[in-house]
């Protein structure tokens, strides 16, 4: 039976002078990543490389180091790796015999919300949610919830519903869980959020 090929995002976050951050972006774009400028609600920011990459296995993902070595040169520090795959490789995973919580670490999604309409949100009952927002996406406030546990989902699930409904939501919003399967620097979110 042929493997079937599966989406895993690649993210490698970074310690950079604001100086840099044009030598960074750069770096991503000639790489074919995109540079995101995350800005968490706690006052912190992450800057980081997201990455879509189609293929079997992740293996190779975690061991092409090439863009790491370019930021290195050119004097910016890496500080963390993080590949997320699609739930199809967690039942993939499951379906050759591997332990299906222990094929990954978390799960999480990200909801872009219009920043302007989130105070709808102030009198309905909402799960562990966390914001943050993107520096090259004005205007949009991102709800972030992390897991350990896929028995979450569901009311995950309902609080999204809760949000389309009030009309906070942005339409460019694609419905998909992202499951973290290598972190090697997973307290590097400790201030902010913590999966259960």
């Amino acid at each position: 039976m042929t493997q079937e090929y599966f989406n895993f995002e690649k993210h490698i976050t970074v310690k950079v002078d604001l100086s840099k951050i044009n030598l960074f972006k750069q770096l991503c774009y000639d790489h074919g990543a995109k540079p995101i400028i995350v800005n968490l609600h706690n006052g912190e920011n992450h800057v980081m490389t997201s990455e879509t990459i189609n293929t079997k296995t992740p293996v190779d993902i975690i061991t092409n180091n090439d863009l790491v070595e370019r930021f290195v040169e050119s004097g910016i520090e890496p500080i963390r790796l993080k590949i997320e795959a699609e739930p199809r490789w967690i039942d993939y995973k499951e379906s050759i015999g591997y332990n299906r919580r222990e094929s990954f670490l978390y799960l999480e999604i990200h909801v872009p919300c219009k920043s302007d309409k989130l105070y709808l949100l102030e009198n309905i009952i909402m799960h562990d949610w966390h914001k943050s927002s993107n520096e090259f996406k004005q205007g949009t406030t991102f709800l972030t919830y992390r897991t350990k546990n896929e028995q979450d989902i569901n009311y995950i699930n309902l609080d999204i519903a809760n949000m389309k409904l009030m009309g906070v939501v942005s339409e460019n919003f694609k419905h998909h869980f992202e499951y973290a399967i290598w972190d090697e620097n997973e307290e590097l979110d400790s201030n902010w959020i913590k999966g259960k």
